[in-house]
């Protein structure tokens, strides 16, 4: 089964914010980096208009509680 359009950009968001999440962690980024941000400064312009604040929401949810 093909994943939906809201999938493939749920992929390409947790991606984002698993390295935003490791680089978080090391301490290599700074505090004022939001998660929203890091998104939207490492993923295609191309997609911007697909990612919502809520699917940045879900993804990191997902990526934070395990679920």
């Amino acid at each position: 089964m093909a994943l939906t359009q809201r999938e493939r950009v749920l992929v390409v968001v947790s991606n984002a914010l698993a390295i935003y999440a490791i680089k978080h962690s090391e301490g290599t980024i700074s505090p004022n980096v939001t998660p929203h941000k890091f998104v939207l400064d490492h993923t295609p312009e191309s997609i911007h208009h697909l990612i919502s604040v809520d699917i940045i929401d879900d993804a990191y949810t997902a990526l934070t509680n395990g679920s």
